[in-house]
């Protein structure tokens, strides 16, 4: 096979990979995200937020166990 067909399928399934990972992704969703390992300490996160955060840690604790 010459070399122009094997890096046009390659550029082809690397579009293919890329495109499936942005809609699987959460950024294809679209909303607010929060990083959860900087929530206790950042002025700017709701309290809501800090406390959704405290939970899952909880939760995430409970599991590792």
């Amino acid at each position: 096979m010459p070399y122009n067909v094997i890096g046009t399928i390659a550029l082809i399934v690397l579009m293919v990979v890329a495109a499936v990972t942005f809609v699987a992704s959460d950024f294809g969703r679209g909303g607010q995200y929060y990083d959860c390992s900087i929530a206790e300490f950042h002025p700017d996160y709701p309290k809501e937020v800090k406390q959704k955060c405290r939970e899952l840690r909880i939760q995430r604790k409970v599991i590792d166990t």
